[in-house]
């Protein structure tokens, strides 16, 4: 019987810990899901046993002391050098890193997939300033820059071979866009960047071995959000507490 290799501490939303998922899937690693309830989140007593208090957190159970990891891109560049989802070479392992941070610019869609009612007029100041920290930049320029970075690649670790760590979780966001606003990149699409290659990669990547097992099976919220967000429309129109 294998062994679990993990905890992935988290919530029941499609957020933070997505791109974990997707990757460990993917790696085929045995892992345990735990999904704090709201009630264990409110109480604060959790997350003292974690680092900073914060989540995600990855608990290593092949060692003694079952060390714990906070903050999700440690743990994605920790578990992509644990399972060769990282290059060996220094230039092309930094080129990866970049497309990981871009992707982490469109974090801001997280809660407005997962907790906050729906409101257009909220989309529209996403898609004008969602992006990055402070002022914001809009989403089009970075959608642009994901597309030409892609190139004519099959995955964002830069051949066609196989994705790496940062495919992943580009994948999430794009997927939480387009949870969002349906069919963002053919709408984003222009006769200067056309956008086509992200929607070929997304198909991709969803079409992976261990990627796609997962994502027909992934659970589905159910005291997580409010009335009228993203997600729990989509839980209600799987009814996955039937």
């Amino acid at each position: 019987m294998k062994r679990d290799r993990y905890i992935v501490h988290y919530l029941a939303a499609r957020a933070r810990a997505e791109p974990i998922h997707l990757l460990l899937h993917y790696a085929d690693v045995d892992y345990e899901r735990h999904d704090l309830s709201m009630k264990e989140l409110a109480s604060g007593e959790r997350g003292k046993q974690f680092p900073s208090s914060q989540l995600p957190v990855l608990e290593i159970l092949t060692r003694d002391e079952r060390p714990c990891i906070s903050q999700s891109g440690s743990i994605m560049r920790y578990l992509a050098r644990e399972h060769g989802l990282v290059a060996n070479d220094p230039v092309e392992a930094a080129r990866q890193d970049a497309v990981f941070e871009l992707s982490q610019e469109f974090a801001k869609v997280n809660p407005m997939v997962n907790l906050w009612p729906k409101s257009e007029l909220a989309i529209q100041e996403f898609l004008n300033k969602g992006c990055g920290n402070g002022s914001g930049y809009p989403v089009q320029p970075r959608l642009q820059a994901a597309s030409q970075l892609l190139g004519e690649n099959k995955f964002f670790s830069g051949n066609d071979v196989e994705p790496c760590y940062a495919d992943f979780n580009m994948w999430h966001y794009l997927d939480n866009l387009d949870s969002l606003i349906p069919d963002i990149l053919k709408s984003m699409s222009t006769s200067k960047q056309d956008l086509s290659n992200l929607s070929d990669w997304m198909l991709r990547i969803a079409q992976l071995p261990g990627v796609a097992q997962y994502l027909s099976t992934r659970p589905r919220g159910t005291d997580l959000g409010k009335t009228g967000t993203i997600i729990q429309e989509s839980y209600k129109r799987h009814k996955p507490w039937d």
